[in-house]
């Protein structure tokens, strides 16, 4: 589904290029205000929408719009290009304000568990159903998704050498894309491995799948 994300963002280019200097331009009260747009948005579309239709492609539009709905994931690539445009600023902000980024990486990893555990332990959510429930476009997913960012790069930018920079930089430009489209396959054969082995889909073996 991402590289159907990708192509719509490549579709809307235009209208990126558009937006991207009002954020270069105010980027504190634009970027909050986007954050907030976008996540009462992704709110609605992932806990209140309720559409349906007799139509089978109609209904696999609705049942599918996370995958492929661009408006979902407008704040995190956003930043992305703020990022990528604005690097020399964004560096001084890496290296002014590191603690607060690893704190507010910290907080945002807590929500995500507690929001987790709070559907399996409390709301007696199976493991699926309470994935499915604290996603990536939830309030917390959104809070960690974008600290996740900000954390990595403070970490790349300020704590890591530069032989080991430009020795993983080497790395994630020759393998990434290969790895990004076999890993759907990998993951497959090993759900497949853990049902002949009866094993249970538990945080344990969902961790040492995805490593």
């Amino acid at each position: 589904y991402f590289l159907v994300l990708l192509l719509w963002f490549y579709i809307l280019m235009p209208l990126w290029r558009r937006l991207l200097p009002f954020l270069i331009a105010y980027p504190k009260s634009l970027f909050s205000l986007l954050f907030l747009a976008n996540l009462a948005f992704n709110f609605y579309s992932s806990y209140w929408f309720r559409e349906s239709s007799s139509i089978e492609w109609i209904q696999n539009l609705f049942t599918y719009r996370l995958n492929y709905f661009v408006f979902h994931y407008i704040f995190i690539f956003m930043l992305g290009a703020y990022v990528a445009e604005e690097w020399s600023t964004v560096k001084n902000i890496l290296a002014s304000y590191g603690k607060r980024i690893v704190f507010g990486f910290i907080l945002s990893l807590l929500a995500m568990l507690l929001a987790y555990y709070n559907c399996v332990l409390l709301q007696k959510y199976t493991p699926l159903e309470a994935v499915n429930m604290v996603h990536q476009l939830s309030p917390p997913g959104m809070l960690y998704t974008a600290f996740t960012m900000l954390f990595a790069l403070y970490i790349w930018e300020c704590h890591l050498p530069s032989s080991i920079i430009k020795l993983l930089g080497q790395i994630f430009s020759t393998y990434s894309y290969t790895v990004y489209l076999i890993h759907p396959f990998v993951l497959f054969l090993l759900y497949r491995l853990s049902q002949d082995y009866g094993l249970l889909m538990t945080s344990t073996t969902i961790l040492i799948g995805y490593s």
